[in-house]
């Protein structure tokens, strides 16, 4: 089972978690709320959100500690509400191998679809996941990339550009991950003051 557990202190704050195994795995039912601290950006905001009606996959990539996450968290939460779009929200915080990273993924499936990719190969386990997150209409933010395998990773974006037509990818991590894909945008934050 997966390896990645929850602070206290994100329970507390009264998340959806998906479970499995009797573990608290990292996925969660709802994008956290950005901090009351979290102002200005409007510059930012707009070109982010003309840049998420474009692309079914951003990665957000930048320092450790410069605000990525409040922002995504905030252009995320206002992008799911404006399109009536599903969230899910995964943060990474330990490394992940590929295989827990995609165990993880399939917790967002309903319960008889999980014990179906349980059986299936890897690849079809990431587009089951995928072509379920398009057919519901999903954001999906996965805050800290840099403790995922790459493959995975860019399996999962291989098989959202194939799929995603209303659905959206945003990822973060510390720097720009060298991808195969052509088709992600990435976006780069030097420093965001004020958060």
């Amino acid at each position: 089972s997966p390896n990645i557990t929850i602070p206290k202190s994100r329970i507390a704050r009264g998340f959806n978690l998906l479970k499995t195994h009797d573990i608290i795995t990292a996925m969660y039912t709802r994008i956290p709320p950005e901090t009351k601290y979290f102002t200005g950006y409007n510059n930012e905001l707009s070109n982010f959100n003309h840049i998420i009606n474009d692309c079914s996959v951003i990665d957000v990539y930048g320092e450790h500690g410069i605000g990525k996450s409040e922002f995504c968290y905030k252009v995320c939460n206002q992008y799911i509400e404006k399109n009536k779009l599903k969230p899910l929200f995964l943060n990474l915080n330990e490394f992940t191998n590929y295989d827990d990273f995609f165990k993880t993924l399939s917790l967002s499936l309903p319960k008889p679809k999980q014990k179906i990719v349980n059986e299936l190969g890897l690849e079809e386990t990431i587009h089951e996941i995928v072509y379920y997150w398009e057919s519901k209409k999903y954001l999906i933010l996965i805050d800290g990339i840099d403790y995922v395998e790459l493959s995975a990773i860019e399996s999962l974006i291989e098989a959202c550009n194939r799929y995603f037509k209303k659905s959206k990818l945003i990822i973060t991590s510390i720097s720009k991950p060298s991808f195969k894909s052509q088709n992600l945008h990435h976006i780069q934050f030097q420093h965001l003051n004020g958060i």
